[in-house]
C-alpha cells in the first residue's frame, strides 16, 4: 500500500494541495503531461491516492496505474486491466482525452506503459529521481517535470506519531539527521526495535559497494547510479523554493538539486575515505562544491577537509587567542603553537558511549549525532590537556551550555582548549560567559585550503552564510 496510508487514515503532507493545484493549472495550460519527481518515501505514490480521490469527489473520470494494475474509473463504475495490454487503443478514445491518468513507478513498474503517457490522457507520472524512469517520454512529449521536497520535521512526525504516539518531535528530527527524509526508513526506526541497526546495516552495505571513482561518479551524476546507493546515500529537490500562481515558473520545469541524504551519512562517507591520499579527498571535496549551491553542504565541505587536516596530525598549527569584550570573544593578539604528533584513529562515537571510553589519546572523536550543535570532534593531546574543535565558516557560531557541559566532561584534563576552526582570512567572534572562559581557553584556527602538501592549482570557493546553517556534529 502507498506508504503513508495507515489503517482507514490517510495522511495529508502539507504540499498535497499546492502540488494538485500546480498539476491541474499545467493540464489547463494544455501541456502535454508531468512528471512528479522524489526520492523513495516521500509521499508520491500516496499523492497519487489524494488527487485520486479529490476527482471521484468531483465525478470525474479518471485513471490509475498502480503495481502493474490499470484502474479506470468512469461513469459506469470502476474496472481494472493489467499494464501492457493494448491501452492505447482504450485510451485515444474521445471520452478520454485529457482525463488524469495517475501514473506510479515502483520496484516492479520502472517505465510508464505507453498507453498511459503516449494517449490522450493527461498523465501526472510519480517516480523516483533516476532519468531512466521518465526521460524518454517526458522529452518524447514535453512534458513537464516537477520536484517533490523531501519531508518536513512537522509532516514526518505526524505520520510517525500514527504508530508510535509517544514519539517527540525532537526524536524524529534526531533520526532524520542521521539517516535522511525516507518516511519509511524514520518509520521503523520508531516502531522496530532494531531499525537502528537495520538501516546502519543498509547503509554499510550501500558504502561497502563504493570506491572513490564510483562515489565521485555517484556525486556527480546521482540519477544514474544505483538505485540501492542513490537512495540510501543522496537526497533530491527542488533548486528554488517552489514558485506561486503568477510566477511565470508556476507552469514550468522544475530544476532540481542533490546532496548527501544526511550529516551522518556524509561522515561515514568521509570516514570510509579518510586512509586515501590527501589528493584523492580533495578531488572528492572538489566534487562536491561543484554540486552544490547551498550553505549546509559547504560547510560540511570544510568540516570533512578540516577534520583531515587534525585527524592527520604531523604539523604544529598556529592558534590564535581570543579574548572576552563585554558579552563576546574576539580575536586577540597573542598566538600559541600547537604540535598534535602522530596521525589520530578517525572515530565517531554516539552520545550514549560511557566518558571513560573516550579518553584514548590516540583517537580523534567525531560525535554521531547531528542535533544541539556545540563541537564537532575533540582530542586528548596529553593527560594534561584536551581539545575540542568547531568547524565554521559563518562570521558567528553559537556555543550551547549542554554540548559545553557534555565536551569537558569528554576531556577532563587539568587544561582545556575549545578551537575555532576557519577559513584563512574570514572574521570570527561569539557570545559567550564568564562561567565558561574560567573553564575553558578559546582560540581560532585558520585553515588555508592552499596547503603545500596539497595538490595545487585547485581552489575551493567557500561563501559565507548570512547565519549559523554549516553542519554541526555534536553532542
Amino acid at each position: 500500500m502507498p506508504v503513508l496510508l495507515h489503517n482507514k487514515r490517510f495522511i495529508i503532507l502539507s504540499q498535497y494541495e499546492y502540488f494538485s493545484q500546480r498539476i491541474m493549472a499545467i493540464k489547463d495550460a494544455h501541456r502535454r503531461g508531468v512528471a512528479l519527481i522524489g526520492n523513495p518515501g516521500i509521499g508520491k505514490s500516496s499523492f497519487l491516492i489524494f488527487m485520486l480521490l479529490k476527482r471521484l469527489v468531483n465525478q470525474e473520470h479518471v485513471v490509475l496505474a498502480l503495481r502493474s494494475r490499470v484502474y479506470v474509473f468512469n461513469s459506469n463504475g470502476v474496472f481494472a486491466t493489467r499494464s501492457g495490454t493494448d491501452l492505447a487503443v482504450l485510451f485515444d478514445s474521445p471520452a478520454y482525452k485529457d482525463v488524469l491518468a495517475l501514473v506510479d513507478s515502483d520496484e516492479e513498474v520502472r517505465e510508464p506503459d505507453p498507453g498511459l503517457v503516449h494517449s490522450g490522457l493527461f498523465a501526472v507520472h510519480a517516480t523516483s529521481p533516476q532519468q531512466a524512469r521518465y526521460k524518454i517520454w517526458v522529452n518524447q512529449k514535453r512534458a513537464i517535470t516537477l520536484v517533490m521536497d523531501p519531508l518536513t520535521i512537522d509532516d514526518m512526525h505526524a505520520l510517525v506519531s500514527l504508530e508510535s504516539p509517544h514519539c517527540l518531535r525532537e526524536e524524529v528530527e534526531a533520526a532524520m539527521l542521521m539517516y535522511g527524509s525516507n518516511s519509511r526508513t524514520i518509520a521503523d526506526i520508531f516502531q522496530d526495535p532494531d531499525g537502528d541497526l537495520l538501516q546502519e546495516t543498509k547503509i554499510a552495505q550501500s558504502l561497502d559497494r563504493l570506491s572513490l571513482s564510483q562515489l565521485e561518479e555517484l556525486i556527480r551524476k546521482p540519477d544514474d547510479g544505483d538505485k540501492q546507493i542513490t537512495h540510501a546515500l543522496i537526497q533530491s529537490a527542488s533548486s528554488r523554493p517552489p514558485p506561486q500562481e503568477g510566477d511565470r515558473r508556476y507552469l514550468a520545469t522544475d530544476t532540481m538539486v542533490h546532496s548527501i541524504a544526511s550529516p551522518y551519512i556524509w561522515k561515514l562517507l568521509y570516514k570510509k575515505f579518510m586512509d586515501s591520499s590527501l589528493q584523492e579527498i580533495r578531488r572528492l571535496f572538489v566534487s562536491l562544491a561543484g554540486m552544490t549551491s547551498s550553505n549546509a553542504m559547504r560547510g560540511w565541505l570544510f568540516e570533512a577537509w578540516s577534520h583531515d587536516r587534525l585527524c592527520q596530525g604531523e604539523f604544529a598549527f598556529t592558534l590564535t587567542e581570543m579574548v572576552k569584550i563585554s558579552s563576546r570573544l574576539v580575536r586577540g593578539q597573542n598566538t600559541r603553537q600547537l604540535p598534535l604528533g602522530p596521525k589520530r584513529e578517525f572515530e565517531i562515537y554516539p552520545s550514549s558511549t560511557k566518558f571513560a571510553n573516550t579518553k584514548d589519546g590516540d583517537k580523534y572523536y567525531v560525535p554521531q549525532e547531528g542535533n544541539n550543535p556545540t563541537f564537532d570532534s575533540f582530542i586528548r593531546v596529553s593527560h594534561q590537556l584536551g581539545i575540542g574543535f568547531q568547524m565554521t565558516i559563518s562570521p558567528t557560531h553559537a556555543l550551547k551550555v549542554k554540548g559545553l557541559e557534555l565536551l569537558s566532561k569528554r576531556i577532563d584534563t587539568k587544561e582545556r582548549m575549545f578551537v575555532f576552526v576557519i577559513p584563512t582570512g574570514h572574521t570570527f567572534d561569539c557570545e559567550t560567559s564568564t562561567r565558561w572562559m574560567n573553564k575553558f581557553k578559546f582560540y581560532i584556527l585558520e585553515v588555508d585550503f592552499g596547503h603545500p602538501i596539497l595538490q595545487k592549482g585547485v581552489s575551493l570557493r567557500l561563501e559565507t552564510p548570512s547565519d549559523d546553517s554549516e553542519m554541526d556534529m555534536s553532542e
